[in-house]
């Protein structure tokens, strides 16, 4: 039976010391991170109840974004989208589970977009609401989108990832339909459906994740170049996982061995933070985290998937808040010190 979720939680990081920002650095991330980590680096901790009637609560496979003072959780589990007050109130919905022009039987990732929800689902289908209310604005289909897709000035992102020898994994569909390819790739592996968010917006950047890869890229204005890579030292893919004429093969000698990749990666102007999981088998995954203020990134760990409530359950990032979304089933397992950070306690008493 699948766990239900009906907690938001908030959690202020510390401020690190700033310096300048270069974008060639290979920024290492530490093999051993002390499990004190996560409380040194949290100054304070707010939990958020969401409404936890039958009808509002969540999977295991969830989306969140922020709009002005609510949450939205996309469900991809149930295929439920639902908004929820920055106290935890429900407020409204997006759409159904189904196949009419307002309904969508699976979802591939959501963006926030000014006043409007737009919902990338079933492989093909492009569906728009009205932010406030919920209400159903339009819905289009595009048979070239991938595995997700994100809206900009000059198009339509949409990531591929590896799904044929040579193709790009991203690509830009222009508003005439013609498309530019970026990343393209001889590596045969297999494709990779991401489970979080690929795509993150600060200014006229977007960020995004890139499957198996240890670099964040950057699109800007027609262009996609390297922002930030990062040194996962022992946990690093060997290069041999990429030289497999069978892709089958290769999966089974990466699951068969230790490799850390990027889960998920959030831009805030000049603040981003970063979510690694480590991978081994027979090991639940274990999660890095590291944020940036300014150039200067702060490491911290919040241990195994599935035990410690933290683990792999960070969502978004800004102005200086990281919000994840926990199990409330685990919520005896937070550690002491990080109990003590807690600003309003009695909630762990319902």
């Amino acid at each position: 039976m699948s766990r239900y979720r009906s907690f938001l939680v908030v959690l202020l990081l510390l401020a690190a010391c700033s310096r300048g920002y270069d974008p060639s650095e290979i920024i290492p991330i530490p093999e051993n991170i002390s499990s004190g980590s996560f409380s040194d680096a949290v100054s304070s901790i707010e939990l958020v109840p969401l409404s936890s009637d039958m009808e509002h609560q969540l999977g295991q496979n969830v989306e969140l974004k922020l709009w002005e003072d609510s949450f939205v959780v996309a469900d991809k589990q149930t295929s439920r989208i639902f908004r929820f007050s920055d106290n935890g109130e429900f407020i409204n919905r997006y759409g159904k589970k189904g196949r009419g022009p307002q309904e969508y039987s699976s979802i591939d990732n959501i963006q926030v977009r000014g006043d409007t929800m737009i919902v990338f689902a079933d492989g093909q289908k492009i569906l728009r609401f009205h932010m406030k209310d919920g209400s159903w604005i339009s819905t289009d289909e595009m048979e070239s989108l991938g595995v997700q897709s994100y809206y900009v000035d000059d198009g339509l992102l949409t990531y591929i990832g590896y799904m044929g020898d040579g193709d790009p994994r991203l690509s830009l569909i222009s508003d005439d339909g013609k498309a530019s390819g970026f990343l393209n790739s001889k590596k045969s592996v297999m494709a990779y459906s991401p489970r979080n968010p690929v795509f993150s917006e600060s200014g006229d950047d977007v960020f995004f994740v890139d499957s198996y890869s240890n670099v964040i890229n950057k699109y800007s204005f027609g262009k996609v170049e390297p922002c930030f890579t990062f040194d996962f030292g022992k946990y690093a893919i060997d290069g041999s996982f990429y030289e497999f004429e069978n892709r089958m093969d290769g999966a089974r000698f990466l699951l068969s061995s230790e490799f850390e990749i990027i889960d998920r990666f959030c831009a805030d102007g000049s603040d981003y933070m970063l979510e690694a999981m480590i991978q081994a088998p027979r090991k639940a995954p274990a999660f890095n985290y590291g944020f940036s203020r300014k150039g200067r990134w702060t490491w911290f760990t919040c241990g195994e998937a599935s035990v410690d409530p933290f683990a792999g359950m960070f969502m978004d990032y800004a102005d200086g808040v990281a919000y994840f979304l926990l199990d409330p089933s685990l919520m005896g397992n937070i550690p002491a010190p990080v109990v003590e950070k807690i600003k309003n306690k009695k909630v762990l008493d319902t």
